[in-house]
């Protein structure tokens, strides 16, 4: 038995970033309670900024990255502040596919300037019969966890429970749900 299970846990392990983000690409085609799970084609980047020449002018800098892509004329990109002080670099487009491998054109390319210790989470956001759900990769640990807001410090944890047993069927790596955080502030 425990071989099986060490076999079953190794064909589930992405073997890189772009195995991992792209996990999520199976979502699209999966139904929650009998309800579609729809990408709402909005995805980010959350980092914490540093005294990098990167974050001087940092919607001109995610600008550029987005320019060297295939995908410039698809996407749409802004750049958020939050409260804690960190940036959120939010893509906008019209296929969730090409979000994935936008946020992960863009993580490499930040690891390629040593800015990969800045970059805290990766966050996608789908919705379930009208409620939103964001799907959030925690870079540290490379695993995901969902959050369903409410209403302002409420949660949908029967969505998120829900959403979980999903991510781990699709073999997507779970983040204890001690770590869960909150993404109250959201700008997206």
């Amino acid at each position: 038995m425990s071989f099986i299970k060490t076999l079953i846990s190794r064909v589930r392990t992405p073997k890189n970033e772009t195995d991992l983000l792209r996990l999520l690409d199976r979502l699209e085609h999966s139904n929650l309670d009998g309800h579609p799970i729809s990408s709402t084609n909005e995805a980010a980047l959350i980092i914490s900024p540093n005294n990098h020449p990167f974050f001087s002018d940092l919607p001109n800098s995610a600008h550029e990255i987005l320019s060297n892509t295939d995908y410039r004329n698809n996407i749409a990109i802004r750049v958020e502040d939050d409260s804690f002080g960190t940036k959120w670099i939010i893509f906008s487009g019209t296929n969730s596919a090409i979000l994935t491998s936008l946020v992960d054109s863009t993580s490499k390319s930040l690891a390629n300037i040593q800015l990969a210790d800045q970059m805290i989470a990766a966050v996608f956001k789908f919705n379930i019969n009208l409620k939103p759900l964001y799907c959030i990769c925690n870079y540290r640990t490379r695993k995901f966890y969902p959050f369903s807001p409410m209403t302002k410090k409420s949660r949908d944890t029967d969505l998120e429970m829900n959403f979980v047993h999903i991510l781990s069927a699709q073999g997507i790596p779970i983040e204890p749900i001690e770590q869960w955080y909150a993404l109250w502030e959201a700008p997206f």
